[in-house]
């Protein structure tokens, strides 16, 4: 779904995001992300729910209960499940594309690419 903001004469995401809300165009839940330019505001609608109890279970099984992008020890309650490519730019909810990862690594790394995010590490 694709707003011009500036018809609406909302110029701030977060606001247009309180805007889409107000008019029920979206549920709170539904909305996922809100990007902004100077005449576009990008509402994207969630698509994904929780990962299966199974599949998160046969990931930390392979990957063991080790970060795989800083290789620390990850605690058995504390372990995140990362898409290495991020569902927003076309990934999948296979478990090809999961690995076990600690929560700060899969906070930094965000919907970023697998490249980008090393290039940005190393940098």
């Amino acid at each position: 779904m694709i707003l011009k903001s500036k018809e609406m004469g909302i110029t701030n995401p977060w606001a247009m995001r309180s805007a889409m809300r107000n008019q029920r165009l979206m549920s709170p839940g539904q909305v996922d992300m809100c990007m902004n330019s100077p005449f576009l505001a990008w509402i994207v609608p969630s698509k994904r729910g929780n990962i299966d109890r199974r599949l998160r279970q046969a990931v930390i099984e392979r990957d063991g209960q080790y970060c795989s992008y800083c290789a620390e020890f990850v605690q058995r309650g504390k372990i995140a499940i990362d898409h290495v490519q991020s569902v927003l730019h076309g990934g999948t909810d296979d478990a090809d594309n999961m690995v076990v990862s600690c929560k700060g690594c899969n906070s930094r790394k965000g919907s970023k690419s697998l490249l980008q995010w090393l290039w940005e590490m190393a940098a």
